[in-house]
């Protein structure tokens, strides 16, 4: 037997035919637990550990049939007869040079971090796509990283932010953006907390590049804690708290303002796949603009069973579930089964969540003005009240990209319309008539 990483998630594998046993455990933090059945018809016996120090550890018992046995001491010989693979979406590549005596080195399997441009895909294409190169029969997992939006305010230039207003923006976005699976559920302007207050709510469960892992996987910038802020101590204070469902066990949430981004608390998953989640935060600290507070995780889909061939094809039901993370990010899938020497076998794709977003909005802008610009320039005589009413009829052609922008998080959308509508009336009022 060989030991190999298998970061994220603890596993027990069992084989119906008693041809071959395996059990994964991970005591990183962000490991989660399942069972599996695997079907195929490798004949070894292995236990593969994976914790914090990346120590391995691997026995293969001897039975009447003629089996090997083997002790820890001789990993090597073992790694020779059980090959792990991983596919970056070229194909799957041999894995064993991660393997050095009883530790695991070389690039992380945990994260697309280690991926290239063969591994995205988009929703269509996973879709269609057949994952090869696990045992026949087997049973995998399917894990899915992304980022879900909970709720939503804005802060507007030469106005001092108030806790009040952003608790309010974040208990009516609730309606518009809670699911069965995450949501907000509370809401409300605080005290400025003191620094023992401040630790106590603002947990911190994981390391920087853990948090950072799981931020790419997502398809975001790498996040800054609020910690690592300087906090303004007289500044209006909101305090949000959200919960998940059937995330993945054991694995751990961020709740984050994503402008910048920012994590503001963390929480481990708990065995039910439920955590929940509470963070304060300042009410200045943040840019103006539309800001969306997200929550970005694991979940973890069990029942997975490779066909005849060693191919699986991801389900309906797994895209559904991928399609509930935010548009305009990534989400990174990974099956993870084993293969026909009873080696590891991993598949990460990158799914890049893009939905298409309505610019022909803009143009109902820019045809508004060219209308109103012609009918000023026709010969008719302008007086302030036609000025007044041309300005409210360039505001009315704003009001669609701020209303999708806003309730579909196309932010930039938003952006582009209050610039153009801006650029509209000072057109408007500023041209002469020729």
């Amino acid at each position: 037997m060989t030991s190999t990483s298998l970061p994220g998630v603890a596993t027990t594998i069992q084989n119906s035919s008693g041809s071959a046993s395996s059990t994964l455990n991970n005591n990183s933090s962000g490991s989660a637990s399942s069972t599996l059945n695997n079907n195929s018809s490798a004949s070894a016996s292995s236990t593969l550990n994976n914790n914090s120090s990346a120590s391995a550890s691997s026995t293969l018992n001897n039975n009447s049939s003629g089996s090997a046995s083997s002790t820890p001491e001789k990993i090597s010989e073992i790694a020779t007869q059980i090959v792990s693979t991983v596919d970056f979406g070229g194909g799957s590549v041999n894995s064993d040079k991660v393997i050095s005596g009883s530790k695991i080195v070389g690039t992380p399997l945990y994260s697309a971090v280690g991926a290239t441009s063969n591994s995205q895909r988009t929703l269509t294409q996973l879709a269609q796509e057949q994952f090869t190169g696990f045992a026949p029969n087997s049973g995998a997992l399917l894990e899915i990283i992304g980022a879900r939006t909970v709720g939503q305010f804005v802060t507007v230039p030469n106005v001092a932010s108030d806790g009040f207003t952003i608790a309010a923006a974040l208990n009516e976005s609730v309606s518009r953006t809670a699911t069965e699976l995450v949501k907000i559920n509370d809401s409300k302007a605080i005290p400025a907390p003191s620094q023992t207050e401040l630790e106590q709510v603002n947990k911190i469960e994981s390391t920087k590049d853990e948090m950072g892992r799981i931020f790419f996987d997502s398809g975001l910038p790498t996040p800054t804690r609020l910690y690592d802020l300087r906090s303004p101590v007289k500044s209006s204070w909101v305090s949000a708290s959200a919960s998940v469902r059937n995330y993945a066990p054991g694995t751990i949430i961020y709740l984050t303002i994503t402008s910048d981004p920012i994590v503001i608390s963390e929480a481990v998953v708990d065995e039910f796949g439920n955590a929940q989640v509470t963070g304060v935060f300042p009410a200045n600290v943040f840019g103006n603009g539309a800001h969306s507070i997200r929550v970005i995780g694991r979940r973890l889909i069990d029942g997975v069973v490779a066909d005849a061939n060693g191919e699986i094809k991801i389900s309906n039901e797994a895209m559904n579930e991928i399609r509930k993370f935010d548009m305009q990010s990534n989400a990174t899938v990974r099956y993870i089964g084993y293969n026909v020497s009873g080696g590891t076998s991993i598949a990460i794709r990158v799914v890049r969540l893009r939905s298409l977003l309505p610019w022909w909005i803009l143009w109902l802008i820019v045809w508004t003005v060219i209308i109103g610009l012609i009918v000023k320039q026709s010969g008719r005589t302008m007086q302030k009240r036609d000025l007044i009413i041309g300005s409210g009829l360039i505001i009315l052609s704003a009001l669609p990209s701020q209303y999708y922008g806003w309730t579909e998080i196309a932010y930039s959308v938003m952006y582009w319309g209050e610039g153009l509508t801006v650029i509209g009336l000072v057109l408007w009022w500023r041209t002469p008539k020729l």
